[in-house]
């Protein structure tokens, strides 16, 4: 709450102060994390040899299948080929490391 307010602070002064305001939405999602690109990011990071395979392996290569259920319909299982486990102690570290350079190239104008 405290940075949507620092946000709209920001925003409604430079809107008073007559100054332009260009604001850009991103919504990322633990689920849309590609696995072949984290691996790639991961290794971009010194991660490598057995741990780095260990990752990739937990996220792609054990075969993980979903489908999807509405009103009694059940879609065919399909492979994860994207996406970090939410619930998991690695999850939300990998999905960090899979951001981290946007905030450096949002920062620095790309």
């Amino acid at each position: 709450m405290s940075n949507l307010l620092v946000f709209l602070d920001k925003v409604t002064g430079s809107i008073d102060s007559g100054e332009a305001v260009d604001v850009v939405f991103m919504d990322f999602a633990f689920d849309k994390v590609p696995h072949i690109r984290l691996g790639r990011k991961l290794e971009s990071h010194g991660i490598t040899g057995k741990s780095l395979t260990w990752i990739v392996d937990w996220l792609s290569g054990s075969g993980r299948k979903q489908r999807v259920c509405i009103n009694g319909a059940t879609s065919d299982r399909q492979f994860v080929l994207s996406g970090v486990p939410q619930g998991s102690v690695l999850g939300p570290i990998l999905f960090l490391l899979y951001t981290i350079a946007l905030t450096v190239e949002l920062s620095t104008g790309f």
